[in-house]
């Protein structure tokens, strides 16, 4: 019989895409994602909603179609519908809405406390001046 000593993790991640305002400076970014997340400058959580929105805007800026193909191993943007819906639902959405295009991933390996708790919420928000889509929980 064999006996494992030491700690044993489960590790989880979950992707989202986001879409901000284009030209804006990283302060009014985070102030956007945080005001996203209502909550107020008094409040005891902002703390908590400040790490959120750094773990957010640690995300990749996809700024063209064939980044965005690349990225997914896919020939055209048929091909990407095909294969991820959502993404393609989300990507062309920021289009419509004039907005910069984001992926990015939360996950519980670094113990962050923003990406952490990022990882295990769902947070669909389709506003004109922001967009947000993270259902996964892993």
């Amino acid at each position: 019989m064999k006996i494992r000593q030491g700690f044993v993790s489960n590790s989880s991640s979950s992707s989202f895409m986001l879409g901000l305002p284009k030209n804006l400076t990283e302060k009014e970014k985070k102030d956007l994602v945080q005001d996203k997340l209502c909550v107020s400058e008094n409040s005891p959580l902002l703390s908590i909603a400040e790490k959120i929105a750094s773990a957010v805007l640690d995300s990749k800026l996809i700024d063209s179609e064939k980044k965005l193909l690349k990225e997914f191993y896919c020939e055209t943007m048929e091909e990407l519908k095909k294969d991820y819906i959502g993404l393609y639902e989300s990507y062309k959405k920021c289009q419509e809405k004039n907005l910069n295009f984001y992926m990015g991933r939360a996950g519980n390996e670094d113990y962050d406390p923003g990406e952490l708790i990022l990882c295990q919420m769902i947070w669909i928000t389709d506003d004109e001046d922001f967009y947000m889509f993270k259902d996964e929980i892993y």
